[in-house]
């Protein structure tokens, strides 16, 4: 799929379980800064962990100007993981920590860029421009966020296709589970 970023809503998708790890909250606290002059759209797909947590997401949601909107989508299946990750602009995950992070990876290897977190084995995506690294010391979510607005479709499209291609690299390369497992011990 072809999706076009300059001048549209921004499709960002959360996939991930929800619960204080997995940090929602950060992501939804930021988007609540976003400027007026930008849209976004999240979709957030996950099973319901810790229900208080999710209770606190939601009050934030309930704070949301009308240029974001939010909308909880129930588990993210197997069967369409592909099409859904496809259908966004970005998946966003701030987790406080990620062995490997297998939907960074699902997200990449459908051509979808990624923001995450400094706190996963990801790290080199910013320099292969198929993603942002956010880092909670530096906070700058917000930046990456009103940042994304002036992307073109061409940056964008190159984005894609360079994660896509990173992610069949990754998985062809002889050292597939090398990697893997390395990654898993650091």
């Amino acid at each position: 799929k072809n999706m076009k970023i300059k001048g549209r809503n921004i499709r960002l998708v959360y996939a991930s379980r929800i619960c204080k790890h997995k940090n929602l909250a950060y992501v939804l606290k930021n988007l609540l800064a976003v400027s007026k002059k930008i849209k976004i759209n999240i979709d957030i797909y996950g099973l319901i962990e810790d229900e208080k947590y999710w209770e606190k997401c939601k009050n934030i949601i309930d704070k949301f100007s009308k240029n974001i909107s939010a909308k909880y989508c129930g588990l993210l299946g197997p069967d369409n993981n592909q099409e859904i990750l496809q259908e966004n602009h970005f998946l966003v995950l701030m987790t406080k920590g990620e062995n490997f992070g297998h939907i960074i990876y699902e997200s990449l290897a459908a051509g979808r860029p990624v923001i995450i977190s400094e706190k996963t084995p990801w790290s080199e995506i910013e320099h292969l421009n198929i993603g942002y690294l956010s880092s909670f010391e530096d906070n700058n979510l917000l930046d990456i966020f009103e940042g994304l607005i002036n992307i073109d479709d061409e940056s964008y499209r190159t984005m894609c296709y360079d994660a896509k291609k990173y992610a069949k690299d990754f998985f062809e390369s002889n050292d597939f589970f090398r990697k893997y497992n390395q990654m898993l011990e650091n």
